[in-house]
Order: structure tokens, then sequence, then C-alpha cells
């Protein structure tokens, strides 16, 4: 899998961060390109949530007289990280050996997946990337955000004969 869209590192101001968010397992979400949603070029308000992406710092989200504004359209967004467009898909190796990969014996297969897997490891110490072990956080971080900002809808009245 490589990765063919840029991804932001997330940095949220305190007072929005969540009591689950950890700070050194990183956050990071894919950012989509314009075909996917088009950006906002400028938020309004304060910003509140940080994308950083190869030293430029991208507000994210925003937040003016209680109203949240996010910079790209997030059922879009959304969709677009959940499906992993982001990244594209490699044809893999076995497919393009002359002969069924099977006729290697299997002591010889593990080996070499054992060679080939090893430096996809996660390690301790190591500066934290996309995606983040076990889980990445940065989308639910942001979705969070975005729910603290818009609060669920008021449920629906009950019918007239009873009080709201």
């Amino acid at each position: 899998m490589s990765i063919a869209a840029p991804v932001a590192q997330i940095e949220v101001a305190p007072a929005y961060r969540p009591s689950w968010h950890r700070e050194d397992a990183g956050s990071h979400v894919p950012l989509p390109p314009a075909s996917v949603a088009v950006p906002r070029e400028v938020l309004p308000g304060d910003v509140i949530v940080w994308g950083t992406v190869e030293d430029q710092r991208l507000p994210l989200v925003s937040v003016d007289g209680g109203q949240g504004y996010l910079r790209y359209d997030w059922d879009a967004w959304q969709r677009y990280v959940l499906t992993e467009r982001y990244h594209t898909q490699q044809r893999p190796l076995y497919t393009r050996l002359p002969f069924h990969y099977h006729r290697v014996p299997g002591t010889l297969r593990r080996l070499v997946a054992r060679a080939m897997l090893s430096g996809q490891a996660p390690t301790d110490g190591a500066p934290s990337q996309f995606p983040g072990f076990p889980i990445e956080q940065g989308l639910e971080l942001i979705n969070h955000v975005r729910g603290e900002l818009a609060p669920a809808a008021a449920p629906p009245c009950p019918p007239p004969d009873k009080s709201c």
C-alpha cells in the first residue's frame, strides 16, 4: 500500500480535546483532494484543530459564535477516509510469478514473508506515523470535535396533546 494523499498530523485545542485522546499515539488524517471535497480557503473565527503537512499548518476546524466550520465537506471527507481511497492498491507479488507460489516449500515461503514484512512491525520509541497502531484516532478526533460544536438535534416533540 502506498499513500497517495497528503496526511496531516492533527493538533486540537486543549478545550476541545476528549479524555480518550492519547497525544503520544499521534493523530493523523488523510486530506482529500479537491476532486473529492473542495477545501475552504478561509475558516471564520478561531481555529481549534490544525493539521500539519510537510511543515505547513492548515486550519481544519474553526469555531465562530458557537458555530463550527470544517475545511472540507464532512460527508465526502469521511467517506474518502473510511473507504481508504487515500492509498493506491498494489498488485500482489505472487500474481506476477510465472508459476504457482505453492511450488516453493513452505519453510522458504515463511522465511521470505518474514524478511519482506519485518520493516512493517510497530516499534517502541519510533515517531508516530500514519496509520497509528493499534488504531488511528485522527478521524474520530475530528468527528468528536465536530460533534461538540454541533450537538445532536433535540428529540422530536411528542404528539400535540402532550407538552414539549
